[in-house]
């Protein structure tokens, strides 16, 4: 190839770059540009349209639950103050009456107290006509002289089981010569306490009268400081005195007669058995017996027995445990505690 095709060659390449460039066009069309973004653009602008108003309607829904807040924070506050000064009303008068009642109760138990005191001095003045009497028949003076010191001790078991003392010390001499004791921080009823007789302990504060005995149901009632109660056989009961407390036991029943005990004061033992919220474990740790509750009065506990079901027993009741042959009973109480018995067969 010579030089004069080569020269050819290169001046035809740069008249075609030159048309090309020529020909071509000068840059991007902007309106179409404009255009497609307008289209891109159009559904976003919608959407933020829908979200204004749904925020504005947000805001109206908070502006209103807010002042219905409000409104109910004043009705809450008005019925508490109402509440509030309707319960002060009633405990006031619940306190009036509760002081009129017992005010009732007071002038009640004066005249009570008066009444008794007249039947001690009738009673006393019987046993003194009595007595003047013993001179009159020196053959039947022995016989005499036994019905006015049975008359004397009477007389001075009223005293007692109503609280009275004539004759300020010899009168808890009197009553404390009926079975009890009348001085230091114990005593016992000696030969036992018949019927119709007192016994006197902790220095007079705790007054025992036997109002019956039954031998055959192994149990005595008597009347502790003005309660009535009934005492089986080894069985004891705290009595609370004027200054001293005593715990009073039931040592025995013999021939019509209560022997009767009572350890006052600093005498008195720890209460013995478990308290309500307690659990006593029985049978080498395999029974628990967790004390619910507990009332004296009643003679009636609320136990429950390896579990959480509770259930009620009188004393000297029993409740089998499940799946063994064993039971749980009830053997008595001790100011609050209550003793628990555990046997298999």
């Amino acid at each position: 190839m010579d030089e004069k095709t080569i020269g050819i060659g290169v001046v035809a390449l740069v008249v075609g770059v030159a048309v090309g460039y020529v020909a071509a066009p000068k840059g991007p069309d902007m309106a179409a540009i404009g255009k497609r973004m307008a289209q891109t653009m159009e559904p976003v602008s919608a959407a933020n349209q829908s979200l204004d108003e749904k925020l504005s309607a947000l805001g109206d829904s908070m502006a209103s639950l807010t002042e219905r807040l409000d409104s109910l924070e004043g009705t809450v506050q008005d019925a508490a103050a109402k509440v509030g000064e309707d319960l002060s009303g009633k405990v006031d008068t619940m306190s009036a009456d509760v002081k009129d009642t017992l005010s009732k109760l007071s002038e009640g138990q004066s005249g009570l107290d008066q009444r008794m005191g007249k039947l001690v001095e009738t009673s006393e003045k019987a046993h003194q006509a009595m007595a003047a009497q013993q001179p009159a028949s020196a053959a039947g003076g022995s016989g005499d002289a036994k019905a006015a010191e049975g008359s004397g001790n009477d007389t001075a078991d009223a005293k007692a089981a109503a609280g009275e003392s004539s004759g300020g010390e010899g009168g808890a001499q009197k009553a404390a010569a009926s079975g009890g004791s009348g001085s230091g921080g114990s005593g016992s009823g000696g030969d036992g306490l018949r019927p119709g007789q007192t016994g006197v302990y902790g220095d007079g504060a705790v007054r025992v009268f036997v109002s019956r005995v039954d031998e055959e149901g192994g149990a005595a009632r008597l009347n502790m400081n003005g309660r009535n109660m009934m005492l089986k056989a080894g069985s004891s009961k705290a009595v609370m005195g004027g200054g001293t407390d005593c715990l009073v036991t039931l040592d025995g029943l013999s021939g019509g007669a209560a022997q009767l005990s009572a350890q006052c004061g600093a005498d008195m033992p720890e209460p013995q058995g478990y308290g309500v919220g307690e659990t006593a474990m029985l049978g080498d740790g395999k029974v628990r017996v967790f004390v619910s509750g507990a009332d004296e009065d009643a003679g009636t506990a609320r136990i429950a027995v390896n579990g959480f079901q509770t259930q009620t027993l009188k004393a000297g009741d029993s409740v089998a445990i499940q799946d063994s042959t064993c039971k749980v009973s009830l053997d008595g109480f001790d100011r609050g505690h209550v003793s628990l018995g555990y046997s298999c067969s």
